[in-house]
């Protein structure tokens, strides 16, 4: 129906023949998006999380924290054939770095530890030195 609406109107305004209305209420501004906005909740549904990293990436960044050190989340993706692990759990699964959500597993692909650059969540994972971490 949007696409339809969206050839209609195009086709319209190329022959001409489109009429301009004025929009209907009023507008209104979506709020400056803070650092607080790009925090992960991990105990929200794993769509949800995964909706939030895509809605802040790349500013102002979707982050957590592991072992009291903030960790930017770059990408991630929904690990449907993974067990389940407890919200906030960090883990490796099948050399993957996953964190449990509400639903089910979120897999971290690329991070950016405090003071580094981007890389893969594997590598991260790999300088970690406490493996039994909860991300809050």
């Amino acid at each position: 129906q949007g696409a339809d609406l969206l050839a209609r109107t195009v086709a319209g305004i190329a022959a001409g023949t489109a009429v301009a209305r004025p929009q209907e209420g009023e507008p209104t501004l979506a709020p400056k998006t803070t650092i607080d906005d790009g925090r992960i909740d991990w105990t929200r549904p794993a769509g949800e999380v995964l909706a939030r990293i895509r809605g802040v990436t790349p500013e102002p960044g979707a982050h957590t924290s592991v072992d009291d050190v903030r960790l930017k989340v770059h990408r991630a993706a929904e690990l449907h054939e993974t067990a389940p692990l407890e919200p906030g759990r960090v883990a490796a699964v099948d050399g993957r770095v996953a964190v449990g959500t509400a639903s089910h597993p979120v897999e971290l692909i690329q991070v950016q530890p405090a003071g580094k650059s981007p890389m893969p969540a594997a590598d991260w994972w790999r300088g970690v030195t406490m493996k039994d971490v909860t991300a809050p």
